[in-house]
């Protein structure tokens, strides 16, 4: 009898040996595979695999000084196995503490749903990244990948656009331009390949900080709904800032909720999407073409006594400045019916030529996506009837509202990497207006000036 239950406990302590070797082993291999999946994690999904060109990296981009506007920098993502977390609501409460409130119902919703596989956030930072390693449960996972920041903040927001995520795996994320000159040359910033190593703008940003304040100062001063400044260096075409306002910051760039009147959104580009005459300063192009042409000089005197009546319309000054102006003086009391008097001279069929070889009928070249559109407005019989010389805003506006349509000059440049303008004759007039005219009126309009002062 004592032998047989001797043999009996030595055969239960080899089971519980046996059972006891089991588990270790079982826990080993369950170890082992989740040290496995932190390393190297994949997305449980039944979909094939897509394959495509790794856009993670993105170029730089800078102002005309070198000075940064847009980079890269390394982040992490945070995804779930919502089948492997043993208590979710604890999951959900040292979740509550880390982020914020709104994202709450999401993470609810999405760690009690049957998908294996769910994105928490597409991007957190190292702080939140240990926070949420430290809460100590299985499937939590994190991904690298890249996030676009724009160290400037909301400054030259819309010339840059900003981005958003293309395709995404838990391993790297696409970087797509969405707007600005992100969107214009997305291809150059995102293909490794090319040669381009940086994207370097024609943008001063120290200047384009300034503007911005001055712009939104002057808005507040004139309780207006928006506004927009574009500066451009006249030798050689290229745009040292544009400036909208409102404004946003491409860090956050908000979605358009304004659909059905686009300009109210802050993400709308005043500087060249919104629709504007250009007032007296088209003023400058019968005159430069005039005296271009050798038809008049500065000291060529006109008769402003009457208003004109062309098209069933009366033109006028806002003012009377007497029988006879000089062409100087035409420019620099900004008259209306002198200004008609010099485009009759000239001739509608040679303004239109003029205008035309400066580019007015074309699209514009400015490196920016928004700045799609042709203007068809300078057509013969509008020069004819309306004479669209000096920039009244009721004939312009009449027009552009009928025709739908915004100009767009084309003489204009972002990319410093291609300087200067498309038609020489721009230039070439530009610079004889300034020198041949202006010294003549600029004493007057010194005076003028002190006056308003």
């Amino acid at each position: 009898r004592f032998e047989k239950k001797n043999k009996s406990i030595k055969n239960s302590s080899f089971r519980i040996y046996i059972l006891l070797f089991s588990f270790i082993l079982a826990f080993l291999v369950i170890g082992i595979q989740m040290i496995l999946m932190a390393l190297n994690p994949t997305i449980i999904q039944n979909e094939k695999k897509v394959v495509v060109k790794d856009y993670s990296k993105r170029k730089e981009i800078k102002d005309r000084n070198g000075i940064l506007l847009a980079k890269n920098i390394k982040v992490d993502s945070f995804y779930a196995h919502p089948s492997e977390i043993v208590d979710k609501e604890k999951v959900l409460n040292s979740l509550r503490v880390i982020f914020s409130e709104d994202d709450q119902k999401v993470f609810r919703k999405k760690l009690y749903s049957e998908k294996p596989f769910v994105w928490l956030k597409k991007t957190i930072s190292p702080e939140q990244k240990i926070l949420v390693k430290d809460i100590g449960q299985p499937g939590l996972y994190f991904g690298p990948r890249e996030m676009r920041i724009y160290p400037n903040g909301h400054l030259l927001a819309h010339t840059l656009g900003g981005t958003r995520y293309g395709f995404e795996s838990v391993s790297y994320a696409e970087i797509l331009g969405t707007a600005g000159v992100e969107l214009f040359y997305n291809k150059e910033l995102s293909d490794l390949k090319l040669s381009l190593k940086e994207l370097k703008l024609s943008i001063d940003i120290k200047i384009q900080a300034i503007v911005e304040e001055i712009l939104k100062n002057g808005i507040k001063l004139m309780d207006a709904k928006g506004g927009s400044v574009v500066l451009m260096d006249s030798r050689t075409g290229e745009l040292i800032s544009l400036a909208s306002f409102p404004t946003f910051n491409p860090n956050l760039r908000p979605k358009n909720l304004f659909k059905n009147d686009p300009s109210n959104s802050p993400i709308f580009n005043r500087a060249v999407q919104g629709i504007y005459e250009l007032g007296s300063v088209f003023k400058i192009f019968p005159v430069a073409l005039g005296m271009e042409t050798n038809v008049i000089n500065p000291k060529t005197e006109f008769n402003t006594h009457n208003p004109i009546k062309i098209g069933g319309r009366t033109i006028k000054d806002y003012k009377y400045f007497g029988p006879k102006l000089s062409v100087e003086d035409i420019i620099l009391k900004s008259s209306n019916i002198g200004t008609v008097r010099i485009a009759q001279k000239i001739g509608s069929t040679n303004l239109k030529a003029f205008y035309k070889n400066l580019g007015l009928f074309d699209t514009t070249t400015l490196e920016l996506p928004e700045t799609k559109g042709k203007l068809d407005l300078l057509n013969y019989e509008f020069l004819h009837k309306r004479n669209m010389l000096f920039g009244t805003p009721e004939y312009v506006i009449d027009k552009i509202h009928e025709l739908k349509s915004e100009l767009n000059l084309q003489n204009l440049q972002v990319w410093s990497n291609f300087p200067g303008v498309k038609h020489k004759d721009c230039m070439k007039s530009i610079k004889l207006f300034t020198e041949k005219v202006m010294p003549h009126f600029q004493d007057d309009f010194d005076t003028e000036v002190k006056k308003v002062s």
